[in-house]
């Protein structure tokens, strides 16, 4: 992981050996770049949503990659027998990595596959972070879960088997949580 203060040195020097990087950039809000977070492994890293927290403490990241991925001192291992794997990761303000780890587990589903982190919301308080993404073995499955949001450990997980993709997500003031996703197969409707 580097930290790039402007954009022109982040592409002079930012990239590695893999086939994409990904990074987090934050701007002020007259649209002035002040920080890039830049990101990667060795493979394919490929950033799909990014939510802040109400109180503007924290940032959460969500997406996939191949390979492995570096996010400050973590680095996340493939899960999935050399398929492409989901990450969820929480930064402060300040771009400074808090936790990451791969995501889904695919702890409810035997063998080896693929799996991918789409969205990413914390509750009103900020305390708690969902997630949606979907876990492939063949066929796929759509995922969502709680986490703490101070440390990531995983507070409840549910994979459905009749929506294959899990995609947007939005947590209400009461804490009640929406998804968007999509099925595989007919309804009837």
């Amino acid at each position: 992981t580097s930290i790039h203060y402007d954009l022109k040195s982040y592409y002079a020097t930012g990239r590695s050996s893999g086939q994409y990087e990904a990074g987090l950039v934050k701007f002020d809000k007259d649209g002035t770049p002040l920080k890039i977070m830049h990101y990667g492994g060795h493979g394919e890293e490929q950033p799909y949503y990014v939510a802040g927290a109400n109180d503007g403490s924290k940032l959460a990241m969500a997406g996939k990659f191949q390979g492995n991925l570096t996010f400050g001192a973590t680095m996340l291992e493939p899960l999935h027998g050399g398929g492409q794997d989901g990450y969820v990761a929480v930064v402060d303000s300040d771009l400074d990595v808090i936790w990451a780890k791969s995501w889904p587990l695919m702890t409810t589903i035997a063998g080896a596959g693929s799996a991918q982190a789409n969205g990413v919301g914390f509750d009103a308080s900020g305390s708690s972070l969902f997630t949606t993404g979907y876990q492939c073995t063949p066929t796929c499955n759509g995922t969502v879960a709680k986490f703490a949001a101070a440390d990531g450990a995983t507070q409840w997980e549910k994979t459905f088997s009749d929506v294959d993709h899990l995609n947007g997500i939005a947590v209400d003031p009461s804490g009640d949580v929406y998804v968007t996703g999509r099925m595989g197969q007919s309804t009837g409707a």
